[in-house]
């Protein structure tokens, strides 16, 4: 067995790349990476920015939204992933309402609810970290 620090372990008789030149082994890998971003998609509310909605990722989970601004909202309206309270912009309120979150009228999001703790490994951060370093690396 090889080892690349980005891909992890590959076996010498594999193959080096596919079609196109990708290693076959960062295909896998970035195939697995894209699994991990099922069930978001994306609103642009004013032409210049994006919110991501997220299908639940576990048990009593709600759908939620990720905000440009690094908060998160629930679709009852209430703080997902914690944090103060805070005032949504028009644009973001009006665009996720369309997409039926109860977002009240004062646009005020407080109140959490029920707290949802994911744990995620440090080795799947650190191996994130370096794929996106890799994959965004310039074409030679």
């Amino acid at each position: 067995m090889r080892w690349n620090e980005v891909t992890g372990p590959r076996k010498a008789e594999e193959p080096k790349s596919l079609e196109g030149g990708v290693p076959s082994r960062a295909k896998e890998v970035i195939d697995k990476v894209e699994q991990l971003d099922e069930g978001r998609k994306y609103i642009d509310p004013n032409n210049h920015e994006q919110i991501a909605i997220d299908t639940p990722h576990h048990e009593g989970q709600q759908k939620h939204a990720h905000l440009p601004n690094g908060r998160a909202v629930n679709q009852d309206g209430s703080i997902s992933h914690g944090g103060d309270p805070f005032v949504m912009n028009r644009d973001w309120a009006d665009a996720l309402r369309r997409q039926k979150f109860s977002i009240p009228k004062s646009r005020i999001i407080e109140g959490e609810g029920e707290t949802v703790a994911v744990d995620l490994d440090l080795r799947l951060i650190e191996f994130l970290t370096k794929l996106q370093a890799y994959l965004c690396q310039p074409e030679e």
